[in-house]
């Protein structure tokens, strides 16, 4: 008999009892359903838990498998981590690992799930299409010449790239595909933005900054994890694997709208914000949180 205080409960109850279920119709012949109808099951009811019920299910669904056969239960223990894992950081269930016996090589099998840099990068591109000679923006140039921005590469990255300074034709000829090679460097892999296992927290902070400015995306983060009353020290670098971690093991929902909102008091702040902000604001209220990244 499933035990509930209230509706909500039991609802959630309900959706876990039929998850179980699937799982002891499951043997070796047909664990293949994983990547289906059991995978897409579990992502769901995952989704309408709040963090702190996530370990809680990981230990129930966990106990539930204890007395299956060992070879099955291992595949099943790598598949159902690997899924959780989409939701939480490996250390917050690392203690359910040593209470359950689980040992550190099967976990090591469960794919980690991280956020794309395609997906991310396809906001920008929808943003950031074309050659824009937009004089105002400081972005354009470099010292006083006059060189324009391509593929949202503005020229002073252009320039580094180069290694020498771009001419407007340079700028103009820029192709999307080198475009990508630059944004994949200077942005996501030099940021360590593969750490990010959120899709929309890595959506918000590449886009940020990508628009606003690396430096400026430091200042956002750090505002918007002391708001969440997450220390930063002076000396961290927010874009080290010790703080994107912190950042992995928050409610990413509860982040991304405290990184929107000092995003958007970032763009208030700026010199040219009467002549940019509309467009700013359009490009950023484009960036919405999804609850199944």
């Amino acid at each position: 008999m499933i035990k509930v205080y209230n509706y909500k409960d039991y609802f959630i109850e309900s959706e876990f009892e039929i998850i179980v279920e699937m799982l002891y119709r499951l043997d070796e012949s047909n664990l293949d359903m994983f990547s289906n109808d059991f995978n897409d099951k579990l992502k769901k009811f995952l989704e309408k838990l709040p963090k702190e019920k996530i370990k809680e299910y990981y230990i129930k669904l966990i106990d539930k498998i204890k007395n299956l056969p060992t070879p099955t239960r291992k595949k099943l223990i790598i598949t159902i981590t690997s899924i959780f894992l989409g939701f939480v950081s490996i250390n917050y269930l690392s203690d359910v690992f040593t209470d359950k016996g689980i040992k550190p090589e099967t976990i090591k099998e469960a794919p980690i799930v991280k956020a794309s840099f395609h997906e991310a990068q396809e906001l920008v591109k929808k943003a950031e299409s074309g050659y824009s000679n937009d004089r105002k923006d400081r972005g354009n140039y470099i010292g006083k010449n006059f060189v324009g921005t391509n593929h949202g590469i503005s020229a002073p990255l252009l320039a580094k790239y180069m290694d020498k300074t771009p001419t407007t034709e340079d700028m103009k000829n820029l192709t999307y595909e080198k475009a990508l090679e630059i944004y994949k460097k200077e942005f996501w892999n030099r940021l360590k933005l593969e750490h990010l296992k959120n899709q929309s927290i890595a959506n918000i902070i590449y886009d940020g900054c990508v628009n606003q400015g690396v430096n400026s995306m430091r200042s956002i983060i750090r505002d918007a994890l002391e708001e969440n009353n997450i220390n930063v020290d002076d000396n961290d670098n927010i874009f080290s694997e010790k703080i994107l971690s912190k950042i992995n093991d928050m409610d990413s929902e509860i982040l991304f709208n405290s990184i929107k909102k000092h995003r958007i008091n970032k763009y208030k702040q700026a010199r040219t914000y009467k002549t940019h902000g509309s467009g700013w604001l359009n490009r950023i209220n484009n960036i919405t949180y999804n609850k199944q990244s």
